[in-house]
């Protein structure tokens, strides 16, 4: 197939703990120095258009942690690339998504792992369940369509909800996208990652069962 599809990662912070990534201690994260600057990246995105790459999603950590972002956007659209994405929590959306569009922005994802507040909260800890919807309806207020909203499952945290979650896409014009934990790292996330692990395949047949094909 072609490979028309660059990820590049603006930082490693994050201003959440989800269960199976983060600890709640937090990570020991690339100094600022160290970082690709916009100017950087630009040359990155520049390089990459220069042999076919025509696509790019610019993720984290969180990138909307980063203070240069809108400086960075704009250099990725400089560059020529005509699909610029953003993977996000969708917490600083509100605040940011009409400015993003405005730098050359077309799409986000956005990680949402359940629709319940409660077990939202347990899995994605800092987040709450209203913030983030906040962000996901400012960004389609802004233009960022079609959301594409990425759910990660794990068996005792939200395999229940996917069926749920499933559910707007009957109503709006989402994706949403669910994704099987990946054992990285140390320590607690490593540790959920793996015993909660569920297959997309027995998300899928939950999804059938209550929604249909």
């Amino acid at each position: 197939r072609e490979i028309d599809y660059l990820r590049i990662s603006l930082i490693d912070q994050c201003n959440l703990r989800c269960v199976y990534c983060m600890p709640l201690a937090g990570i020991a994260s690339t100094p600022p120095p160290e970082r690709l600057t916009a100017d950087e990246i630009g040359l990155v995105a520049r390089a990459a258009a220069e042999i076919g790459f025509r696509k790019i999603r610019l993720t984290g950590g969180e990138p909307t942690l980063r203070p240069d972002l809108l400086d960075i956007v704009r250099a990725v659209t400089a560059s020529g690339v005509s699909d610029i994405a953003l993977t996000t929590n969708g917490i600083r959306l509100p605040e940011l998504a009409r400015a993003l569009v405005d730098a050359g922005l077309r799409r986000v994802n956005v990680h949402l792992d359940t629709l319940d507040p409660a077990r939202l909260a347990r899995i994605m800890r800092g987040a709450t369940l209203a913030d983030i919807w906040r962000g996901i309806l400012a960004a389609e207020e802004a233009g960022l369509r079609p959301i594409k909203l990425n759910a990660v499952v794990a068996r005792g945290f939200n395999d229940e909800d996917v069926a749920v979650l499933a559910g707007p896409t009957l109503e709006r014009a989402w994706h949403v996208r669910f994704v099987e934990t990946m054992p990285l790292g140390i320590g607690e996330p490593a540790r959920v990652a793996r015993e909660a692990y569920v297959s997309n395949a027995e998300t899928r047949a939950r999804i059938e069962a209550a929604l249909g094909p």
